[in-house]
């Protein structure tokens, strides 16, 4: 019979490498990269880009509706030349 191991939910984690070792802990938490409303209204971004004007802006697009309510056509009409 073999031996079984129990470990932790910390240190499974850990081994397949979804929690930070010891020597990878920098001290941050989510909230260090938070910013307030007063910052992201002043806050200058890219211009976007547009790829079909005046319908898709470059990025992600997500076209969705109810089934048979035209989407695949939609989606068709855009990627043809």
């Amino acid at each position: 019979m073999s031996h079984v191991e129990k470990l932790s939910r910390d240190e499974v984690r850990r081994r397949i490498g979804l929690a930070p070792t010891d020597n990878q802990r920098s001290g941050k938490t989510w909230r260090d990269g938070l910013i307030t409303a007063r910052e992201l209204q002043t806050k200058q971004f890219k211009s976007v880009r547009i790829i079909l004007p005046a319908l898709i802006p470059e990025g992600v697009t997500i076209l969705a509706g109810k089934p048979r309510s035209g989407n695949r056509g939609s989606c068709s009409m855009f990627a043809s030349p």
